[in-house]
This record gives C-alpha cells, sequence and structure tokens, in this order.
C-alpha cells in the first residue's frame, strides 16, 4: 500500500556538512536535537528546536548539522499528495510571515504529532487523503500550505522521483520509463529539461539520498551500499557521493 507521507530520521553525534542536497518532495524538517546551519550565497539561517524548515520540491540545499550537549536529530517529513489549488489561495491570503522558517507553536506541534501517529498505521490512500487534506487546510488557515506546495500537481520530477525510490538498485531505462509515463523518450526529456534537470540527474538525486538513507540505518559496507543503490563499481559510487556532498562516505560515517 502506498504511504502518502514518510518520516525520515537523521543523527549525527559530530558536526557535519553536505552540500547540494536535493528535495525530491515538499518536506517539512523538523529538528529534535541540536540545530540545522542553512548555508547560501546570501545569508546564513538556523533551524533549531522551536521552529521548523519548509521546503519545496526541487530545491537544494547546503547545511551543517550541529549537535549541542547530545546527538544532532531531525526528522524530514515529505508529502505525496497535493492539495487543492483553493487551499494554495487561502495560504497565500494568510501568509502573515515571509520565511521558510517557521516558529513551531503548541498547535503545530501538536497536527505534527497526529500525522506522524497516522503513518505509523496501516491506511487505505483514501484514509490518508482524508487525514493530510485536514492538516493542509490546517497549514493553509496559518498562510504556510504555500511554502510546501506552488502547484496542485505532481511534477514529472516528483513522478520519476517516486518510481526511482521504489527500488534504487534497479536497472533502469528511459525508454522502459517513458512508455510507462504514457510518452515519448523525446518528450519525455522534454519536460525535465522544463523542469530544469535530466533523467540521469533525477535518478542520480534519489540514489545518492538512499545512500544517505543506508548510512543513517547503520549499513557500513560501501561495496553493499553501492549495489543497494544501482552501483555495480564501488568506487564510482564512493566518487559519486563525494562529488553530490562535499565529503566521502567514511567522512559521513564518522559523524553519524
Amino acid at each position: 500500500m502506498k504511504s502518502l507521507i514518510k518520516f525520515n530520521y537523521i543523527s549525527g553525534s559530530r558536526p557535519h556538512k553536505l552540500t547540494n542536497v536535493a528535495i525530491l518532495s515538499p518536506c517539512i524538517i523538523w529538528v529534535r536535537a541540536g540545530y540545522k546551519r542553512l548555508l547560501s550565497d546570501q545569508d546564513i539561517d538556523n533551524v533549531d528546536t522551536q521552529n521548523l524548515l519548509f521546503i519545496r520540491s526541487g530545491e537544494r540545499l547546503t547545511f551543517e548539522n550541529q549537535p549541542s550537549d547530545i546527538p544532532f536529530r531531525s526528522c524530514q517529513i515529505s508529502f505525496h499528495h497535493s492539495p487543492d489549488q483553493s487551499l494554495l489561495a487561502l495560504s497565500i491570503d494568510n501568509d502573515i510571515q515571509h520565511s521558510r522558517i517557521v516558529p513551531l507553536s503548541h498547535n503545530l506541534l501538536s497536527m505534527l504529532e497526529i500525522i506522524k501517529n497516522m503513518s505509523e498505521i496501516e491506511l487505505s490512500e483514501t484514509v490518508q487523503r482524508c487525514w493530510l487534506d485536514g492538516f493542509y487546510h490546517y497549514l493553509a488557515e496559518h498562510g504556510l500550505l504555500h511554502k510546501l506546495f506552488s502547484y496542485t500537481y505532481l511534477s514529472l520530477t516528483e513522478k520519476l522521483s517516486e518510481h526511482f525510490a521504489q527500488s534504487p538498485a534497479d536497472d533502469f531505462s528511459i525508454e522502459k520509463d517513458s512508455q510507462q509515463l504514457g510518452m515519448s523518450r523525446s518528450t519525455l526529456i522534454r519536460h525535465l529539461r522544463q523542469e530544469n534537470t535530466s533523467y540521469r540527474e533525477v535518478l542520480l538525486n534519489v540514489r545518492m539520498n538512499h545512500a544517505i538513507g543506508l548510512l543513517q540505518a547503520g549499513n557500513r559496507d560501501t561495496n553493499v551500499i553501492a549495489l543497494e543503490c544501482g552501483y555495480l563499481s564501488e568506487q564510482r559510487f564512493l566518487q559519486r557521493f563525494r562529488e553530490r556532498f562535499g565529503l566521502s562516505a567514511k567522512e559521513y560515517m564518522a559523524t553519524i
């Protein structure tokens, strides 16, 4: 049964920096301990336990995860169900703070706990949509929903990302995947170009994010991780990891 909301947990006992991390679907970053320092050309922002970070699909982040007197812990809540256009319009009308970093109020915390509990129950997609629509309405009433979604449909990049994420180790083919999506190879390439990406780039994003998840889950054999991410060559995988995140897999392991 497809899950329309996913909770991914990150921890770290030592500070570490990751560059160019792809956001594959709209998500909320919820820091539970320590803080996340967002780095950009313009400024530096900190996200701690007192606020949340709202991120739209397609963005890329460079950040440092900083533990305090206890290890860093955070949760990435990813959404795979789009809201109605009317809710996005309501959210824009109600927006009083033009920032993607949002104070974590008691009510918002309670709403997060509710959807967290919902995600741990095996529910049909229909029931999940009902729960999420209620959560989206709450966000819209408080001017927050449009900080997650800029449109009411899944982009081709998101559809392809979800397809790859089902089994990142598979030997994917653009010819087969374009047919599965009901379009020609050239049309798929053109639409992805309009979204400022490519087939190979989307696949790389999914596989590298999967690698982070495997490392966070305690996997330490980089040859096995490479295979589970679709790489027959461990060295090629390690090279891609360093190029993407700005540190080696071994260096990242040392921070967990």
